[in-house]
C-alpha cells in the first residue's frame, strides 16, 4: 500500500523553483522508486541514480543562472567531481558519499551538512563555513582547509 504521510505540503513548490511540470516528473520517479523497492531491488537503485543525476544538472543549471542557496537538497552519493561552486549554500544538505574531487567550495556555507564519506580530495575549502558539518568518514587528502572554520563540539 503506497503511503502519503512523508509528503510535506508545507512549502510552496515555487520557494524551491521547481515548476509544477518538473514537480510532476519527480513524483511518478518518486512513486516508481517507492513501488519497485520491494519487487526489485536492482530497477530501486537505478532509479535513485537517476534522481541524484536529476539533482546534479538541476544544481548544476541553477548555478549558472547565479542560484546559490542549495539548503537541504539531497545530493546523496552525487558526482560534484571539478565543478566550480563558489559561494554555494549547501547548509543542511546531504551530501554523503559524494565525489567532490577538485571542487571549488570555497566561501561556501556548509552549515550542518552531511559529508559523511564524502570524497574531497584536492577541494578548495578556503574560507568554507564547516559549522556543525559532519565529516565522518570524510577524504579530506591535500584539501585546501585555509580560513574555514568549524565549531569545535561542547566538551
Amino acid at each position: 500500500m503506497l503511503r502519503c504521510d512523508r509528503i510535506s505540503h508545507s512549502e510552496p513548490l515555487a520557494r524551491h523553483g521547481i515548476s509544477i511540470k518538473e514537480a510532476f516528473c519527480l513524483s511518478h520517479l518518486t512513486l516508481a522508486c517507492y513501488l519497485y523497492s520491494e519487487v526489485c531491488p536492482i530497477t530501486y537503485t537505478v532509479l535513485q541514480m537517476l534522481l541524484i543525476a536529476m539533482n546534479t544538472n538541476e544544481l548544476c543549471s541553477r548555478y549558472a543562472a547565479g542560484q546559490r542557496d542549495f539548503r537541504n537538497l539531497n545530493l546523496m552519493a552525487a558526482n560534484l567531481r571539478n565543478l566550480n561552486l563558489v559561494g554555494v549554500n549547501f547548509s543542511g544538505a546531504n551530501l554523503t558519499k559524494a565525489n567532490l574531487t577538485r571542487t571549488n567550495l570555497s566561501h561556501a556555507n556548509l552549515t550542518g551538512a552531511v559529508l559523511t564519506g564524502a570524497i574531497l580530495n584536492e577541494t578548495n575549502l578556503a574560507k568554507a563555513n564547516l559549522t556543525d558539518a559532519n565529516l565522518t568518514d570524510t577524504n579530506l587528502a591535500e584539501a585546501n582547509l585555509q580560513g574555514s572554520f568549524k565549531r569545535q563540539p561542547k566538551s
